[in-house]
């Protein structure tokens, strides 16, 4: 019995000593976890906070940890954060480095003006100041979650390493939150966990882009209400107002995609398979669709339902890389530049004359799959580009254009591109060039 105590108490010792090496990490973590810039912790709530999280390695009733020692400590991070002089600046780049965030403290005088308005006394107060906020981590992962460039392989990789990056705390978090330090380590629920409800700061759009993002891994259907403007009678000024507000589109989402300065999801209705774009900055609400159904015990549950296989009209625009398959966005834009989706499908080849500077229009939308050759017009010699040198002239050819995009396109690059065949093509962006031509000469 005797030799089972020497054993115990050799074995708590040395729990404490590692522990106590590791007493400025700890520190760190605590703040990381459980402050932010409008919630700071003074040195006896640190120090409770850690003697809470490892009571169990002692068994008097001081704690573990002493307010007088970890108030040095965590001084020192404060000050070092400072980079007063050279050796604190390295300190600073070193927390940096391995905390991704630096400590910064409220001085009592900052509690008193309502700078920090949570806890008691008049204690200096410390917070975490992470380098990269969630927010910032957000605007982030919804730029990779819709790029044209990524496969979805690649977009998972990056996105489970800024996972590691973010912060336990969250301000912009709308919802009562209980975090507990290291809550592996402790069997028994903490007594001194904080519950707190936090300000709402995180951008909307960036929150249905998350969504909309885990609807397309777990391929399931989504409910979106979707907005439009329109014009008030009675200030005529413009008001956006959802336009399914009472009855929300069922949808099979299969992909988003980041075009002309804009987010998009492309996605079919519910039992339609003709594929549409939503603007997601039009987005009102996005949730994941749930059906009913009795579990074994004949318990009603709400489970999400899964969405409609790929359809035939997008299954050309996903290739297999292994057991994944990976949406093409280049290819699709390439077919719909101006994210426009019409009844016809018929897709045409398009011969364009420009110029050596314009060509980059064509491949900017079409991409560099394009045949060159001579043009059959003849032009000025005096013809100069912005360079002051003799313009050289030019054809592109484009296959695979659908047909009305290709109209669309013709006219509204009009004046850099010109529309050399079909001929029936031609023939529809002439009259439409002439009936704007008409319309502005009617203007006074």
């Amino acid at each position: 019995m005797k030799a089972e105590k020497t054993e115990q108490k050799m074995k708590t010792n040395s729990e404490k000593s590692l522990i106590h090496s590791f007493d400025t990490l700890l520190i760190m973590a605590v703040l990381k976890l459980y402050t932010g810039e409008h919630r700071a912790l003074s040195i006896s709530e640190i120090t409770r906070e850690l003697n809470d999280t490892f009571a169990n390695v002692t068994d008097n009733d001081t704690g573990l940890f002493a307010e007088r020692t970890l108030y040095r400590k965590v001084d020192l991070l404060a000050l070092a954060s400072d980079g007063m002089n050279d050796m604190a600046e390295y300190i600073h780049r070193m927390l940096l480095l391995l905390t991704g965030g630096t400590v910064r403290y409220r001085s009592a005088a900052g509690i008193a003006s309502g700078v920090n308005t949570t806890g008691k006394g008049s204690q200096r107060r410390y917070y975490f100041e992470p380098l990269l906020t969630n927010s910032d981590l957000d605007m982030i992962s919804s730029s990779l979650m819709s790029s044209r460039y990524l496969s979805d392989h690649e977009k998972g990789y990056l996105l489970s390493r800024l996972k590691v990056l973010r912060s336990e705390y969250d301000e912009s978090d709308i919802e009562q939150i209980n975090l507990s330090l290291f809550s592996h380590l402790t069997t028994e629920k903490k007594s001194s966990s904080t519950c707190y409800s936090l300000p709402s700061e995180t951008s909307v759009m960036l929150s249905h882009i998350k969504n909309i993002y885990e609807a397309i891994q777990d391929e399931h259907r989504i409910e979106v209400i979707y907005g439009m403007y329109d014009i008030r009678e009675r200030t005529g000024r413009l008001d956006f107002h959802p336009r399914n507000a009472d009855k929300p589109y069922i949808l099979n989402p299969y992909a988003m995609i980041w075009n002309d300065g804009e987010y998009y999801m492309i996605a079919t209705h519910k039992d339609y398979d003709n594929p549409v774009h939503f603007r997601i900055d039009r987005i009102i609400d996005v949730k994941i669709h749930t059906v009913e159904k009795k579990d074994k015990n004949g318990n009603v549950i709400c489970i999400p339902e899964k969405r409609n296989r790929i359809p035939d009209t997008l299954t050309p625009f996903f290739h297999r890389r292994g057991k994944l398959k990976v949406f093409d966005a280049i290819a699709y834009t390439n077919t719909y530049p101006d994210m426009k989706i019409y009844g016809r499908q018929d897709l045409v080849e398009c011969c364009f004359e420009c110029t050596t500077i314009s060509i980059q229009i064509l491949i900017d939308n079409f991409g560099s799959n394009i045949r060159l050759g001579e043009t059959p017009i003849s032009h000025s010699v005096d013809d100069v580009d912005i360079n002051g040198r003799p313009k050289r002239y030019l054809t592109a050819t484009v296959s695979g254009i659908q047909r009305e995009n290709a109209i669309e396109f013709a006219v509204v690059h009009s004046d850099s591109l010109t529309l050399l065949a079909p001929s029936d093509i031609v023939n529809e962006v002439r009259r439409r060039l002439k009936e704007i031509y008409e319309k502005y000469q009617n203007i006074p």
